[in-house]
């Protein structure tokens, strides 16, 4: 038997309320994030790598520049006293940030993400760049032909000469490798972190990327 106009209406308005008290429900439970941190850079979660965690706390306890979330400027404070519980305090800081909305490169929490809370390409290398492998690894990618980022193939073009670069070529790769360093980890096969792998370690070491 149909149902009565009033009758539909009323079930209509039911279950638009059912709907509203839903989604309300998922806002006030915490699960209204569409897309987050965790999710966007799923490749740089930090994890239980404890090493890792020391490493982002003395980053957090030297750096000159401060966080903006509330947490991680509670633990910087912790870190500056040499509290204890100041690497616990930092872990649920970047817990809360890696499970915040990702809103793009300028929205909240993305450079605390950055600079303390993910791992950088910088962290994947083991044996970092010094001064004695500049020259080779110049010389190096004078003469490749890998595929490059924009960034790496604007240094390679200024080397004039690859068995004798300059000393400015040298700064230039040294300021490179800090720069794209510090960029979050992509994955195994993003391409600025081969070249960083690559360009930005120690010469003598086997390259194993």
């Amino acid at each position: 038997m149909p149902l009565p106009l009033f009758s539909k209406i009323a079930l209509g308005s039911i279950t638009a309320c059912g709907v509203a008290a839903t989604a309300g429900w998922w806002a006030l439970t915490g699960n209204s994030v569409q897309h987050s941190f965790k999710k966007e850079f799923k490749h740089a979660i930090i994890g239980n790598d404890e090493g890792l965690w020391t490493k982002k706390l003395e980053l957090l306890k030297t750096s000159g520049s401060d966080p903006k979330n509330k947490k991680l400027i509670d633990a910087k404070l912790k870190a500056n006293s040499n509290d204890p519980k100041a690497k616990e305090a930092l872990k649920k800081a970047c817990e809360e940030i890696v499970d915040s909305e990702y809103s793009g490169l300028s929205g909240d929490n993305y450079s605390d993400f950055k600079n303390f809370c993910s791992i950088n390409n910088k962290d994947k290398v083991v044996n970092w760049l010094d001064e004695g492998s500049r020259k080779t690894q110049l010389k190096t990618l004078k003469n490749g032909t890998s595929k490059l980022t924009p960034a790496f193939q604007k240094l390679k073009d200024s080397v004039i000469n690859g068995d004798s670069p300059t000393t400015e070529n040298e700064t230039g790769l040294t300021q490179l490798c800090e720069s794209e360093g510090s960029g979050i980890f992509m994955g195994d096969s993003d391409l600025t972190h081969l070249l960083v792998s690559y360009f930005c370690r120690n010469s003598s070491v086997t390259f194993s990327g």
